[in-house]
């Protein structure tokens, strides 16, 4: 037999991909055949064959390479499978047999392991095949003792799971020396595959029974199972508890690797674990092997991640036989006792119950049934409650766990009954160590399940149920004592409160919706009766409760925004656990105690004021006030018990002094703004602070002070002691440590200067002046640090670090008596720059300005000596305090200068603001000492840049930047400080030069240093050096330019304040300023504001400096100061624009455009200035991804200047088309389109303008109609909330220019309605500028071929043209002209918006265009318009009607005689007009408007009508029936003829047969006949009708429906057009957000819904008088004739009295000329109409539709189809049908127009018209998707989720709303989180999708087929439900 033939076909069939058993007998067919030639071959010589091969192979050097021979092998190793069962299918015995099973072991470990050792680990089937052939083969030729190697060796190499470093390495490494043979061959397989194989050697093993095992007493069999049992299952048990290996140092890759290896080898060893333990019962070892597998089970539960669940699987697996049911009789019962005795399993099994794993939960719950069941199998009735709990908790929707959530009642029972319910019998159900069912231990894991629910809306409803449970005081025992219900409160581990309750309480979404506010209320409530039984328990467990609290606020606060529900959740529970507590309750006397709380509250602060955001903002305001109730409540301040610390001498403990230390260490970590006088705590804080009196308190704070004088740590955490204090530098953290002291030690000492026990409250200002300390005793409570201020500069000896704290407490002093900028911007402060009245930190302020009186010259000497030893010298570097580094000694000097410089500045201020009043006489001297300090530090600061070459600054290091900018801090201080002193006279006239010689000098070198820092920033990104990394050069250039500007700024500011001190002097002495100052004043000014324009070029084009939007801030409040200046100079525009052109590198664009256009210098200034806004502006809207509200504002208010917007020759280059401001405004107006703050803040400032200068008006027409017509519908999401307010940006903002109605701009400044708002007060403004109110009729008519003169022609001339385009606008333009439009739509909004507008400059129409118009008018009611918008043009009519009082006669009244105008829509329009009309030209002259009490007219209540009176539409407000105003009959002298006139024409309409417009026109023909009671009087038509209308119950009930809406005549057109009246409502201003575009809701609408309302009554009444046989022969009873009385439909019908029908023949009657024949009688609808059958015939015409409805059959299924979110009308006519065959609710479309397309009414075939639609437009769905689930609806959603469940598994709920996605995109993610539950429909095809009708249809059949089959099985009816199983 040739080898190498054989050979070579074998690897040819390595090549196939064919399965085990084709590749063997293809092998062994063709083995056979290259035998055949040598005369054959038995399969015993083809296998020997097979091995010489394989020995061949492996001794030759040639054997190929290592693919080959694996490839080889696998098919060798296949052929031998197919060998060796022929083999055994040959019977043998003796010597053959042994022969065989030779030959066997060595195909074995020669030819089946090196094949299963070389396949791939991608073939998982080749593995398995060969491994279980390996096993047959081992098993048939009863090779055992080979078969306990290959078992031995699964677990004892080291290579399973690193086992020599798990236990027990050096014994495995001895097993494997024990087998040779194999040692090597089983080296090669991995874990996985040796425990596969030993797992597969075992099953064959025990295929045969254990019986027949004993019977045959083969050694070798049961040697092989011992083995497996004593051996096998113990490696495998420690293999699978064994930990992850951890990376060490190896690569990461290699530790996944290895993670992965591990996971693959658990997954082999559970496999093995089987076939072990069955080794272990074949040999009756079943209790050990038990024993080991619970240990290791326990082990597993106890480690988290997939251990967990490994453990979970096996006691799901084995549970049958680890927990029998109790009772059992099986031989190990009792060991299973043992095991349900196990608290320690119990305790593991209630941590796998709350799982985040929702297979970890469900095997849990799963073993919990089995712990617990009883004989039968099944768990005691004490149990299921709870497992029933477990299992609805599992669900997603939340009705699902509704339905089984009332179990919690039987297990925990609420507060209303908290009997003892099923306690006995859920104690009764304990097994073993279990515990009770009802105990805290499994009540835990439901709640803890429950909170932490996957559906907010059930972590909401379990938090409410969880709070109105029953909670027990007492312990468990003492209940069970005293037969009580409920859960003890002590019962209740703090970890669950803490980690668990107020952590799922203070999610956000818990803080949202109605009862939020309560919910929360409730819990802090919880929290205090938790905390006191915690206190109850001992001082200890409150106090530790207390820390935890505090600990969660720490860690709470470090996610900034998102955390803050919780943060205010954990607050309000400290306050509410300390106030349960107290001081007592956690030891009064343990001062220890409050001081460790004090310092955490402090650490705890100090975390969140981080998050603050706004100081002023709610969060932090209702955080901070918890914190300060809760310290309130735990600590009382000193003076405490002396015993626990021991009384000093002097009388002040030491704790004492440590403890109020603490409380001032922490209250330094509040915002400054709510504790001082007038902010939200400081009446709180003041109360604490001072409680027991100052007089106590005032020692006590004057030995902080000498402590913190000398050095000592106050209120801080304990530190090592210092052993020298030599040096300024002595711990890392002194500086702030020293910070804290003295900013917490100012804090205390404003607090008690304000009143202590009196300043609880305002009602205590009365007190203050007892209960505040004097100055004297202050200034003794400060006398150690006044000691050191006043020998500063005298005692250079004093101790290191006590001229700094002695300057850090100066300066915290200044803070709380010195009005800051944020306070002023608040208006907190008087002109003065003082405390407004009512803030009582006077006395305190007086004490410092006496101090800094008397240690002025001190002060200024010392600053002048720091800072020229630092800040002044030259050629040294010093670090930078507040830079990108800091931290080094020499830094702290630098900043130790800057601060004795700083302090000298605000004590200037305060000096200053303290002049002119008596005790403050002497301190001018003081101030001139500090003044000249500030002047000497500019002076320094001048002649130290003189020195620097800044040529090279581009190469610069950090150092240079480092001292540069130190050195620029300081300007910022002092030039305010010198401003301020020349504002007050302590700068004499030399002084003033001198100090703007300096100020000049400085700032000169200001510029030249931030043009060098810009180049240097340049550079450094021009290098790729990281500029924006801290401590580069780079960075440290861009700070240093920032500082540049901001000095820059002050300096200018210096400077303007200096020139008009100096020019009101030279006035004063009747002298003229040098002529050299005007041409260096305008050099000085021309050169900052060339230098801003080019910095902010270039600025744009670098990141570093364009995302420093503080420094892009000075820079434009720089141009904003020079510009004026500019404007008004031509040379000194012409000079900044030839410095500016020596740095132009290339021709602008804006300038080439305004160089065309002909404008001058001041035109090419505004181009370059709006360009280079524009860039920086882009620049840093790109650098920091969002454009902030204090940017935008200094933009705006730089660009569009009010000097640009003055009469100049140059205003059409400036606003004409392409100018330059119209380009950067229509830039500015187009990111509006997505941001309601830069529209807003765009026309506050334009529209402010534009009053002003009404002039421009047509050049920014096309921007105030964008203003006007804008809206967030168009852009929604883009609405700019979240933008950030800080300090910078609230006085940019302030800058701007307000509207005129001051009040209502304020009511919309936070919403999308403020740029409408901005523009309609300027269309206001105009129209009050031009005097019409009053004065239409007097008008003077204007030439439209230009301006008239003088202001208030200009404005009505503006207003004019703005009315002739909006006007032209609403008849042309294709969306505003529209007469079908979706109501609530994008059109809608924009006409009311349009006619808003009109409705505001309708007074200005010329008095020869009222006539053409009013037609106009009239031509867009006779439009099919909604009455949101009618109503404005009804009010416009109005406008021009009292203009033109003969268009009443000439237009209103013919259109209402004419027949024809029935068939019209402005017929309601028409009436009201002419009614309103009637009654202000008939109104006695001292009638009042609106009534209201009483009090006249004038009280507010027209406010009240606001745009509600606008139109014919608009509700009014209401006016008792008692006040009804009635108009004198002499009023009515010569007017007879019109009023008749317009009663006849409005009359016939009240007999109209359109419900709606007869119920209109009979509501104002009554209050006609109200107010001209003469009518009736000699009318009898007229009193027929008012008789009639005051006795039937239906009119009289729509009146007192219509109450508000029925006073017509109260309307105020005057008031109506104004901006407050049409975006208002109520009696006051009010934000109108909620309503629609500020509309209110019109009458006719109103009128409509009451009928409706009405008109459903009216058929409920039909259908129980049918009930009650009120009917006969299915016709209704008729009153008899001219009763007055009778049934209530005889009310209804309106039977006329006799006299009204007798009436209707009298001469002179209103109703002779509408006679009920001919033209008329069609147009109102019959003669019979004009009878007594009114409501008679509609209450038929109701009966003959209830008749229609009793036929389309029976009740409607409770589903709701939403498809709000399709808009094609195929597939909304399919569901239509749908709907209707399925008898549906109702169907929910987005627009109701779409069913009048022909499309869909081709598909649906009248289905609509069976079904109950509803209109939810696709902005409104959420919010209607809301109200349904408060309903109680159901919200199921049909879309593919990873949490969708499969249609035929899903159980539709009761009452179901069905929501279906779009066409392509399905259903929103908003729309998602809405929804209770998603279906699926499964799908077996490629397309994977289907049509959403034929979508819905199948879910509605589906939800179908489950009622049906619940109907026929709750009849008992089975054979109805075979036909309709899923």
């Amino acid at each position: 037999m040739s080898l190498v033939n054989a050979r070579s076909v074998l690897l040819a069939l390595s090549d196939e991909p064919l399965g085990l058993d084709s590749v063997g007998r293809l092998a062994v067919a063709a083995l056979t055949g290259a035998a055949a030639a040598s005369g054959g071959a038995s399969p015993a010589e083809l296998l020997e064959a097979l091995l010489q091969m394989r020995d061949a192979m492996v001794g030759s050097s040639h054997g190929g390479n290592a693919v080959q021979q694996a490839s080889l092998q696998w098919v060798q190793g296949a052929a031998a499978v197919v060998l060796l069962r022929q083999l055994a299918v040959a019977q043998g015995s003796g010597e053959q047999a042994n022969s065989r099973a030779a030959a066997a072991g060595a195909a074995v470990e020669q030819l089946l392991l090196p094949a299963l050792a070389n396949v791939g680990s991608d073939t998982t089937e080749r593995q398995q095949a060969l491994a279980a052939a390996t096993a047959e083969a081992v098993a048939a030729f009863r090779c055992w003792g080979l078969a306990g190697q290959l078992v031995q060796a699964a677990t004892a190499s080291p290579l399973v799971m690193q086992a020599d470093t798990l236990a027990g390495g050096s014994q495995q490494q001895q097993q494997l020396q024990q087998l040779p043979s194999l040692s090597e061959t089983m080296g090669q397989l991995s874990a996985e595959q040796r425990m596969h194989l030993a797992a597969a050697v075992l099953q064959e093993a025990l295929k045969d029974q254990p019986s027949e095992i004993a019977q045959q007493a083969e050694q070798a069999l049961q040697t092989l199972l011992q083995q497996a049992a004593e051996h096998t299952l113990p490696s495998v048990l420690q293999l699978l508890v064994a930990k992850q290996p951890r990376q060490t140092g190896g690569s990461k890759v290699s530790t996944q690797r290895q993670r992965a290896a591990a996971a693959a080898a658990r997954s082999a060893a559970r496999q093995l674990l089987a076939a072990a333990l069955q080794a272990a019962c074949a040999v009756q070892q079943q209790g050990p092997a038990m024993q080991q597998l619970w240990a290791a089970c326990r082990e597993l539960l106890g480690m988290p991640g997939q251990p967990r669940q490994l453990g979970l699987a096996l006691l799901v697996q084995f549970c049958g036989v680890l927990l029998q049911p109790a009772g059992s009789s099986t031989p190990h019962a009792t060991t299973t006792a043992g095991r349900r005795g196990d608290a320690d399993f119990w305790r593991l099994l209630r941590q796998c119950l709350a799982d985040a794993e929702l297979a970890n939960r469900k095997c849990a719950a799963h073993v919990l049934q089995k712990a617990v069941a009883g004989p039968d199998g099944q768990p005691p009735p004490g149990w299921r409650p709870l497992l029933k709990l477990l299992g609805c908790l599992e669900e997603l929707a939340p009705h699902l766990v509704k339905d089984g959530w009332e179990e919690i009642d039987g297990l925990h029972p609420p507060a209303a009954s908290a009997a003892p319910g099923n306690a006995e019998l859920a104690r009764a159900a304990a097994v073993g160590e279990s515990g009770s069912p009802d105990s805290w231990a499994w009540l835990e894991v439901v709640w803890s399940r429950g909170l932490c629910h996957e559906h907010r809306q059930v972590q909401r409803q379990v938090l409410s149920s969880y709070l109105d449970r029953s909670w027990q005081a007492d312990h468990r025992h003492q209940q069970q004592q005293t037969g009580a219900g409920g859960v003890s409160l002590a019962d209740v581990p703090q970890g669950f409160v803490l980690l668990t309750l107020l952590p799922a309480a203070g999610q956000a979404h818990m803080w949202r919706g109605e009862g939020s506010a309560q919910l929360q209320q409730r819990l802090a409530a919880w929290v205090g009766c938790y905390a006191a039984a915690q206190a109850r328990a001992g001082p200890q467990q409150a106090q530790q409760l207390l820390l935890g609290l505090l600990a969660g606020l720490e860690s709470g606060a470090g996610s900034g925004q998102q955390q803050r529900p919780l943060v205010q959740t954990l607050a309000a529970s400290l306050q509410a656990a300390a106030q349960a507590t107290g001081a007592g309750a956690a030891g009064s006397s343990d001062a220890a105690w409050h001081l460790s709380f004090l310092r955490r509250l402090r650490q705890a602060t100090g975390r969140l004021s981080a998050h603050w955001g706004s100081t002023n903002s709610s969060h932090a305001c209702s955080t901070c006030r918890s914190l300060l109730a809760a310290a309130a409540a735990v600590v009382a301040l000193p003076p405490q018990n002396r015993a626990a610390w021991g009384a000093e001498a002097s009388g002040v403990s030491s704790g004492d002094v440590q403890l109020l230390a603490a409380a001032a260490a922490w209250l330094q970590e509040l915002p400054l703004a709510l504790l001082l006088p007038g902010g939200e705590l400081h009446f709180e804080a003041s109360a604490w602070v001072g409680s027991g009196g100052w007089q106590r308190k005032v020692p006590l704070l004057a030995a902080c002070v000498q402590d913190y004088m000398t050095g000592e740590p106050l209120g801080l955490e304990e530190h090592a002691p210092e052993e020298d204090n030599s040096t300024l530098h002595q711990a890392a953290d002194g500086w702030a440590d020293w910070q804290r002291q003295s900013a917490g030690l100012a804090c205390v000492a404003m607090l008690l200067a304000a009143g202590g026990d009196c300043a609880g409250g305002p009602g205590g200002a009365g007190t203050a002046e007892a209960a505040q300390p004097s100055v004297a005793q202050l200034g003794a409570a400060f006398a150690g640090w006044s000691e050191v201020l006043g020998v500063l500069y005298r005692r250079p000896y004093l101790s290191s670090g006590s001229a700094e704290r002695c300057l850090l407490l100066l300066s915290a002093l200044l803070s709380v008596c010195l009005p800051s900028p944020a306070a002023a911007a608040d208006g907190q402060l008087s002109a003065g720059g003082h405390w407004q009245e009512g803030q009582q930190t006077g006395r305190l302020a007086e004490l410092l300005g006496t101090v800094l009186a008397a240690a002025a010259d001190e002060l200024a000497s010392y600053a002048g000596m720091v800072a020229g030893a630092t800040l002044w010298a030259r050629q040294q570097s010093r670090a930078l305090p507040e830079g990108p580094t800091a931290g080094s000694a020499q830094g702290d000097a630098v900043r130790g200068a800057q601060l004795a410089l700083s302090c000298l500045c605000r004590g200037l201020q305060l000096l200053a603001c303290q002049t002119g009043t008596p005790q403050y006489a002497g301190t001018a001297p003081a101030g001139r000492q500090l003044a000249g300090a500030c002047l000497q530090a500019l002076r320094s600061f001048v002649e130290v840049q003189e020195g620097q070459q800044l040529a090279a600054a581009a190469n610069w290091d950090v150092q240079p930047w480092q001292q540069a900018a130190a050195q620029l801090l300081p300007i910022a201080d002092c030039c305010p400080a010198l401003s301020v002193a020349a504002s007050v006279g302590w700068l004499d006239g030399a002084s003033q030069a001198a100090a703007a010689s300096a100020a000049d000098a400085a700032l000169e070198a200001v510029l030249r240093l931030q043009e060098a820092a810009l180049d240097a920033a340049a550079a450094a990104q021009a290098r790729g050096k990281a500029a924006t990394a801290s401590g580069t050069a780079g960075a440290l250039a861009a700070y240093t330019h920032r500082l540049c500007w901001k000095a820059a700024h002050a300096l200018v500011l210096l400077l303007q304040r200096l020139r008009c001190e100096r020019a009101a002097q030279a006035s004063v002495q009747q002298q003229l300023p040098p002529q050299e100052q005007p041409q260096r004043w305008a050099e000085q000014q021309a050169a900052v504001l060339a230098a801003a324009l080019t910095s902010m070029q270039r600025s744009a084009q670098l990141p570093a400096l364009a995302s420093d939007a503080r420094g892009i801030l000075f820079q434009l409040r720089c141009c904003r100061l020079v510009l004026p200046a500019a404007l008004a100079d031509a040379q000194m525009a012409r000079l900044a624009l030839d410095r500016r052109q020596q740095r132009e590198q290339r021709p602008q664009r804006l300038q080439q455009e305004a160089a065309l256009a002909g404008g001058g210098a001041d035109a090419e200034l505004a181009a370059r200035l709006c360009q280079a806004a524009w860039q920086v502006y882009e620049g840093a809207a790109v650098a920091t991804k969002r454009r902030r509200a204090g940017l935008t504002a200094a933009v705006v208010s730089c660009c569009l200047h009010p000097q640009l917007f003055e009469p100049r020759p140059s205003s059409s280059a400036l606003h004409g088309p392409g100018g330059p401001l119209q380009l950067l405004l229509g830039r500015l107006l187009d990111l509006g389109a997505k941001s309601w703050r830069i529209m807003s803040i765009t026309s506050l400032q334009l529209f402010g303008l534009l009053s002003r200068q009404p002039e421009l008006a047509p050049y920014y027409q096309g921007s105030l109609q964008q203003a006007l017509l804008w809206g967030m519908s168009e852009d929604p999401g883009q609405n700019g909330v979240g933008d950030p307010v800080d300090a910078d940006s609230a006085a940019e903002l302030a800058v701007l220019l307000a509207p005129a109605d001051a009040e209502l701009a304020a009511a919309f400044a936070g919403s999308e309605l403020a740029p409408r708002c901005a523009a309609l007060c300027l269309l206001r403004c105009w129209v009050e500028q031009s005097g019409q109110q009053g004065q239409q009729n007097a008008m003077p008519q204007q030439s439209e071929a230009g301006m008239a003169a003088g202001p208030a022609g200009a404005a009505r001339e503006a207003g004019q043209f703005v009315w002739r385009r909006l006007l032209a606008l609403a008849a042309t333009d294709p969306e505003l002209s529209a007469a079908r439009y979706s109501p609530l739509g994008h059109v809608h909004r924009k006409k009311v918006r349009l006619w808003q507008a009109l409705c505001t400059l309708s007074p200005l129409v010329p008095d020869d265009q009222v006539e053409a118009d009013f037609d106009a008018l009239l031509a867009a009611l006779d439009k099919p318009e909604l009455s949101t918008v009618r109503q404005y043009i009804d009010t416009a009519a109005l406008v021009l009607l009292h203009r033109r009082p003969a268009l009443l006669r000439s237009k209103v009244l013919p259109a209402l005689l004419d027949c024809s105008t029935s068939g019209t829509h402005a017929l309601s329009s028409l009436i009201i007009i002419a009614a309103r009309e009637l009654v202000r030209r008939l109104r006695p002259a001292g009638a009042a408007h609106l009534p209201s009490g009483g009090s006249g007219a004038d009280n507010g209540s027209d406010a009240a009508c606001g745009c509600a009176q606008t139109g014919g539409s608009g509700q009014l407000a209401a006016q008792p029936d008692g006040q009804q105003r009635v108009v004198q009959a002499a009023a009515l002298d010569g007017n007879e003829e019109l009023l008749d006139e317009v009663l006849g024409a409005v009359a016939p309409w009240a007999l109209s047969h359109v419900h709606a417009l007869r119920t209109f026109s009979q509501l104002v023909l009554w209050r006609l006949f109200e107010l001209f009671p003469s009518v009736p009087e000699r009318d009898a038509t007229a009193a027929a009708l008012l008789h009639f209308f005051s006795q039937n119950e239906d009119v009289c009930r729509l009146r007192r429906g219509l109450s508000h809406t029925f006073y017509f005549d109260s309307f105020d057109v005057e008031r109506a057009v104004t901006p407050a009246a049409m975006l208002c409502m109520g009696t006051s201003v009010l934000r109108a957000d909620a309503s629609f575009e500020g509309a209110p809701q019109p009458l006719m609408d109103a009128v409509q819904a009451f009928l409706a309302s009405e008109r459903q009554s009216l058929r409920q009444d039909l259908r129980e008088s049918k009930a009650s046989g009120c009917r006969a022969s299915g016709s209704l009873p008729l009153a008899p004739a001219g009763a007055g009385g009778g049934s209530n439909w005889q009310k209804k019908g309106g039977g006329a009295p006799a006299s009204a029908r007798m009436a209707g023949t009298t001469a002179g009657s209103l109703l002779s000329a509408a006679a009920a024949t001919g033209a008329w009688a069609d147009a109102l609808g019959s003669a019979a109409l004009l009878g007594c059958g009114l409501d008679q015939t509609e209450a038929e015409l109701a009966a003959a539709a209830d008749a229609a409805a009793a036929a389309r059959g029976g009740p409607r299924q409770q589903i709701v189809v939403v498809a709000s979110l399709l808009d094609r009308a195929p597939n909304l006519a399919g569901l239509a049908r749908t709907c209707e065959v399925f008898r549906a609710s109702c169907l929910v479309l987005g627009d109701l127009s779409v069913t009048r397309r022909q499309e869909f009414i081709n598909i649906a075939v009248t289905a609509h018209q069976w079904i109950p639609l509803a209109e939810v437009p696709e902005a409104a769905l959420a919010t209607w998707l809301q109200a349904q689930a408060a309903a109680g609806w159901a919200l199921v959603g049909l879309e593919q989720t990873a949490e969708s469940v499969q249609l035929q598994d899903f159980t539709f709920p009761e009452r179901t709303v069905l929501v279906l996605g779009r066409e392509r995109e399905g259903i929103p993610p908003y729309i998602l989180g809405l929804l209770h539950s998603t279906v699926e429909i499964p799908q077996l095809g490629l397309i994977r999708s289907l049509n959403v009708h034929v979508s819905g249809a199948i879910c509605m059949w589906e939800l179908t087929r489950q009622r049906l089959v619940k109907r026929a099985a709750a009849a008992g009816d089975t054979g109805a439900t075979a036909g309709l199983a899923p």
